[in-house]
């Protein structure tokens, strides 16, 4: 982080690692933050609840950021939109919709993502999962608020980013023969 800032970059993107209150990148102060769908993880430092796990990784929540929320199991959500609630924050909760319009033999989606700002139609997803669709859609939402704050991307820039988007080993498919499907994941929801 020391060196961004000496180094002046105006934009960082940070994946936490733990969560929340926890990590090293709340260092940062992110004026936008994102919360995928939660699930048990990390039970050890965050708790053996979907709620405490929430509540740690909702603590990035703070006044003045832009929080972006994907969908959450319930408890979760409570959670989450009380951490909200508590700091003035408005969030934008699941406001990225989308439907599978095709999946191929080998397991690529064809999709069509919609927000308030924009429609991505038949996006051809470089990721194989459901749960992808998910991620993508909080990417979006990433992307439009950096649009909205003045970074120039355009839409066509956020599809090429969704088709060519690889995660070598995460449900990486290999042609064969025989045909195999390669993941590795370290929790139940990260292999599901």
């Amino acid at each position: 982080l020391l060196e961004f800032r000496e180094r002046k970059v105006e934009l960082a993107i940070l994946e936490t690692g733990l969560g929340g209150r926890l990590d090293a990148t709340t260092a940062a102060r992110a004026e936008t933050v994102a919360i995928t769908p939660i699930a048990l993880d990390h039970q050890q430092y965050l708790g053996d609840t979907l709620s405490s796990i929430a509540a740690e990784k909702a603590a990035i929540i703070r006044p003045g950021v832009t929080a972006i929320i994907s969908k959450q199991p319930p408890e979760a959500l409570e959670v989450i939109l009380r951490q909200c609630t508590a700091s003035g924050v408005d969030p934008k909760v699941n406001d990225c919709r989308y439907r599978i319009d095709e999946v191929t033999e080998d397991g690529i989606m064809v999709a069509t993502f919609e927000t308030t700002q924009d429609r991505y139609r038949r996006v051809r997803v470089g990721l194989r999962g459901r749960h992808q669709l998910d991620n993508i859609a909080v990417a979006i939402r990433l992307a439009e608020t950096l649009q909205d704050r003045g970074f120039k991307i355009s839409s066509a820039a956020i599809v090429e980013g969704i088709q060519n988007a690889r995660h070598s080993g995460r449900l990486e498919f290999w042609a064969g023969p025989p045909h195999l499907l390669f993941d590795g994941a370290h929790n139940v929801a990260g292999a599901l």
